[in-house]
């Protein structure tokens, strides 16, 4: 028997952005201002409704950590719909 997790739902990398900038105790409008973005991008991006880019993904690893390839590579794979 194959107990591996295999999730039923996808979540787009806004989902991890918005975890990580209120574990920074982060508004959105913090992160807008950081990033040079308008609130409504930065509300846009973590639904999922504006795609994750090559430079928004250098202003995540800079502002709140992990990779280029990681934030690519999520966006990526939700985009895909890649479960």
């Amino acid at each position: 028997m194959n107990n591996t997790y295999k999730p039923d739902w996808l979540s787009p990398p806004g989902d991890t952005i918005a975890d990580l900038i209120e574990e920074l105790g982060w508004s959105h409008k913090d992160l807008a201002n950081s990033m040079s973005f308008t609130e409504v991008e930065v509300s846009n991006l973590i639904k999922g409704t504006k795609p994750l880019t090559y430079d928004i993904a250098v202003k995540l690893v800079q502002l709140l950590g992990g990779t280029i390839e990681f934030w690519l590579k999520r966006e990526a794979n939700y985009r895909k719909g890649v479960l």
